[in-house]
């Protein structure tokens, strides 16, 4: 008898506990039960202790990786909505953004690219909570998933951490660290280098775009230095994979920051120095198509500043690298490097002879195209010496010529020709006869006459 209601008890406890068990497997109950609680919670003035917190979020985050591992997306699509719930009422642990980097992760592992996109929408909520979040580390996790997105050829994912990095310094209740905008510059440069090297110009674009809208409002001496060793690390990428695309978005970037009205001249003074500095690093490559065009945009961005002292030494680097290319190679071989200098001086001519009035000898546009003028002739005086036998107006005669082949210059050869008939008319005029190419040089460089007598009164320093 005894024996048989002992067997009844163990039968009863066995089914007991095979219920519980079912009820704890089963995906569906679990959630319903997770829900329940879920739905009570409200925005607390006091919040969870990280225990009471780890007793509702453990759950959320076994029944989510329970469903990435089954592929069920809804289920997984359902968890997440209970830990968002969660969060946004305050109920998270002090590692809560390590935790959702890892259940990032393994949404990878699973190919769940829709769940991992709404996890990084979880941590970019973090700190928008009334708690102590360790901001800091919520930027390192958004760095670890966009760079991991990269690899797994998410660039949606990518672009959304770094877009969180940028909403956590630009978020008005947060006064970003020191430390806290340095690791968000430090992911973003990461993750901008990761695009790059895959070549999604798309992505780096999106984000060299914002990182630029961004510095545009942040009034912060500090922050310039930490933008040049960004520009810097993509800039390097850009020139030693010689990506044009890359380039293109790099120029409007520095046509941004220098634009921008809270930077001092020693703060725009450096952006150029390192822009063309690494246009000479591309420049050592004769066959490099980013060496003009970062030139070009080194002295346009320069000639916007209004800045005589800037603009002559933003020349000066600029015909340094001319200067290198012609005394290797000479002026028909190393053109390219010496067509931003001409062209730039084209402009300066047509924009002084359309806008500039009688025009001042103090003028601003006169003394900027005075300045490239005797930069031009100086690397044309060089050209000449190079070739030992040749003279300076037999340089311009040639550099005409190349000018007038080369391929971006097929709708300005009038303007291009009338820009050396003023090098050869001050130069006539500063060095007299010595070294005199004669009569043929000077009928094919000023016939037909180009710039006339009355726009030449008008440049006062030819008068």
């Amino acid at each position: 008898m005894l024996e048989a209601g002992g067997a009844a008890l163990a039968g009863v406890l066995l089914f007991i506990i095979v219920i519980r068990r079912y009820r704890y497997r089963n995906p569906e109950r679990r959630y319903r039960h997770l829900a329940k609680k879920t739905s009570c919670l409200t925005e607390m003035v006091d919040f969870p202790s990280s225990k009471d917190a780890s007793s509702l979020l453990v759950p959320i985050y076994s029944l989510i990786c329970e469903a990435f591992e089954t592929h069920d997306e809804k289920r997984a699509c359902q968890g997440i909505v209970l830990l968002k719930n969660c969060v946004s009422a305050g109920w998270v642990r002090v590692n809560e953004a390590e935790e959702l980097k890892w259940l990032a992760f393994a949404g990878f592992r699973y190919r769940q690219a829709d769940s991992i996109s709404q996890i990084v929408d979880i941590l970019c909520i973090l700190p928008t909570r009334q708690i102590k979040i360790d901001l800091p580390e919520v930027a390192r996790q958004l760095t670890a998933i966009g760079l991991h997105a990269l690899k797994e050829k998410e660039n949606f994912i990518a672009a959304k951490a770094a877009d969180g990095m940028i909403a956590l310094l630009t978020f008005w209740k947060i006064v970003a660290s020191e430390k806290l905008v340095q690791l968000c510059l430090q992911g973003i440069k990461a993750i901008g280098a990761a695009a790059l090297h895959r070549h999604d110009i798309g992505l780096f674009r999106e984000i060299a775009v914002q990182l630029a809208d961004w510095a545009d409002k942040k009034n912060d001496p500090e922050i310039s230095p930490k933008l040049i060793e960004i520009l810097t690390v993509w800039l390097h990428d850009i020139v030693k994979s010689e990506d044009e695309q890359g380039l293109e978005v790099m120029t409007d970037f520095l046509f941004r920051i220098i634009g921008s009205k809270d930077l001092c001249d020693d703060e725009i003074s450096l952006f150029l120095q390192e822009w063309l500095r690494l246009a000479g690093i591309a420049a050592l490559n004769p066959e490099s198509a980013l060496a003009p065009p970062m030139m070009f945009a080194g002295l346009q961005a320069a000639a916007k500043q209004e800045d005589l002292l800037l603009w002559t030494l933003a020349l000066s680097a600029t015909g340094q690298i001319s200067a290198q290319g012609i005394q290797q190679r000479g002026i028909a071989k190393a053109f390219s490097v010496l067509y931003p200098i001409l062209e730039t001086g084209r402009i300066l001519l047509g924009n002084e002879l359309k806008f500039g009035g009688d025009g001042y000898a103090d003028s601003y546009r006169q003394q900027a195209l005075l300045v490239v003028v005797n930069e031009s002739l100086i690397l044309l005086n060089l050209a000449a010496r190079r070739n030992l036998i040749s003279t300076v107006d037999e340089m311009i005669a040639e550099a005409r010529g190349s000018w007038l082949n080369y391929p971006q210059a097929c709708y300005t050869r009038k303007q291009a020709k009338k820009y050396c008939q003023l090098l050869y008319f001050y130069w006539r005029q500063t060095q007299g006869k010595s070294g005199y190419g004669g009569k043929e040089t000077e009928t094919e460089l000023i016939v037909p006459l180009r710039l006339t007598e009355q726009e030449r009164k008008r440049l006062k320093f030819l008068a």
